[in-house]
């Protein structure tokens, strides 16, 4: 049997640290808090969708099996991260007791999540704001 042409082994080896690069910010962006948000920024959203949306298709070259929970993780992250701070900046407006805040920052959250679902999941169905719990004990 031939030996693999050296070009071809080349190609292999940097898709396989391709895919490296990728499991490393979908386990950033799937694993992040409001403490430590990884790639998040408020204003950033969408620069982060755009990056997953890049990421998704590079995954076309690859078994995207492995990483599926991952990427769908991700996804979910970045439909909530704005009503999750959102939501955080609530429960502090509520134990200050400022009910107009608190109320106005909730109602915030929900369009937050809304519009960020809608953009990121594509689906007009979406969860309540219950879902941003998933952001850790301090939501």
């Amino acid at each position: 049997m031939e030996a693999e042409p050296s070009r071809l082994v080349a190609q292999r080896s940097l898709k396989e640290s391709e895919l490296d690069e990728i499991k490393i910010k979908l386990t950033d962006l799937s694993s992040a808090t409001l403490l430590n948000p990884g790639s998040f920024h408020v204003d950033g959203v969408e620069a982060v969708f755009d990056e997953l949306q890049d990421i998704q298709s590079k995954l076309d070259d690859f078994d995207f099996a492995p990483i599926a929970s991952l990427f769908d993780k991700a996804l979910i992250k970045v439909a909530t991260y704005r009503a999750a701070k959102k939501m955080l900046d609530a429960e502090i407006a509520e134990y200050c007791s400022i009910e107009k805040k608190t109320i106005k920052l909730k109602t915030e959250a929900k369009e937050y999540l809304k519009l960020d679902w809608q953009m990121v999941i594509k689906n007009e169905k979406y969860p309540g704001l219950e879902i941003v719990e998933s952001w850790g004990a301090i939501v």
